[in-house]
């Protein structure tokens, strides 16, 4: 009698995965775009606990071999409704300031700077149509759209992180009114979470967009006792500021502009403590000033014969 061995089919093998071709083959879920929410802090004042904990929002990695140019859009949608009709010229209630972070690398190699992402911008609703010497002005409907605004970036890497935080609790340079109360970056003290949309893929753009780090420095608003009011930046004042990662000009926006001038020095690296003699920045000018990879420090200070700069920032352009 045969008692050879009963057939049991053996199933093939599983085909392999087909290999990576590329950083977006298989990301993970959400990992190259996706909306976030993006709060400030619980702490209002001078300390480093008002600045917002960074979100990460965007988190692309891969081997060194699949590096390449990577293309990443960060937008900010406003939450807050203001209605169909042109914003208040003096207090519009944006979330926010947002800062973004970005970390890219290759290798053993990493790379990080910061960068403004631009406010929301007031989409057109209605417009006002004015003559004051005719006499006459009415409102003129246009398509409402959404209220957002962006940046988009362009790098070299094979893993690239982006992080975003939320400065609304973060005070002025000058961050302290009459009784010495820090005054936040956003006067309206709004605690919101910003709204941020962001995605990546591989992309080659022929013109980059224009990076820019600013920093606050006072916002006053000649109202008695106001609570959302810093001391201005009046004669004989200095105000001595770092120069950001990648910086290649600067800018000082003010108010007012027609009737104040500063004077900017400008003091090279550790190795090297030189500093080049002092720029004039006139009235009716904002700069900019020219930035060189070995200067490290500004030092802003207004002539004897300056009226009060009531508001003012320093803006970084990055060349990246």
């Amino acid at each position: 009698m045969n008692q050879g061995r009963r057939y049991v089919p053996v199933a093939p093998d599983k085909p392999a995965p087909p290999a990576q071709r590329n950083l977006f083959d298989v990301p993970s879920p959400g990992n190259v775009g996706n909306v976030f929410e993006v709060r400030p802090s619980d702490v209002a004042g001078g300390t480093l606990q008002a600045f917002g904990t960074p979100v990460r929002v965007l988190d692309v990695r891969g081997p060194d071999r699949m590096g390449g140019t990577i293309d990443v859009s960060l937008q900010q949608e406003t939450i807050l409704d203001v209605g169909n009709s042109p914003p208040d010229e003096s207090k519009v209630p944006i979330e926010g300031p947002l800062v973004g972070i970005v970390e890219f690398a290759a290798g053993a190699g990493l790379a990080s700077f910061e960068f403004d992402i631009p406010s929301p911008v007031s989409f057109p609703g209605k417009v006002v149509v004015a003559d004051f010497d005719a006499g006459f002005s009415y409102l003129r409907d246009l398509p409402r759209s959404l209220r957002n605004n962006g940046i988009l970036l362009q790098l070299p890497a094979a893993s690239l992180r982006v992080y975003v935080r939320n400065d609304a609790r973060v005070p002025y340079i000058i961050g302290a009114d009459a009784a010495g109360t820090p005054v936040a970056i956003n006067p309206l003290g709004l605690t919101q979470p910003a709204k941020v949309r962001v995605h990546a893929t591989y992309g080659q753009r022929p013109v980059q967009s224009s990076l820019t780090r600013s920093y606050p420095i006072c916002f006053f608003t000649h109202v008695l006792n106001d609570p959302d009011s810093t001391m201005p930046v009046g004669p004989h004042s200095l105000i001595r500021i770092g120069i950001p990662a990648y910086a290649k000009r600067v800018f000082f926006p003010r108010t007012p502009r027609d009737t104040t001038a500063l004077s900017v020095s400008i003091q090279m690296n550790q190795l090297n403590q030189a500093s080049r003699d002092p720029y004039l920045i006139p009235a009716y000018s904002d700069g900019p000033i020219e930035l060189q990879p070995f200067d490290t420090l500004l030092s802003i200070s207004t002539p004897d014969a300056n009226p009060p700069i009531d508001i003012m920032q320093v803006v970084f352009e990055l060349g990246i």
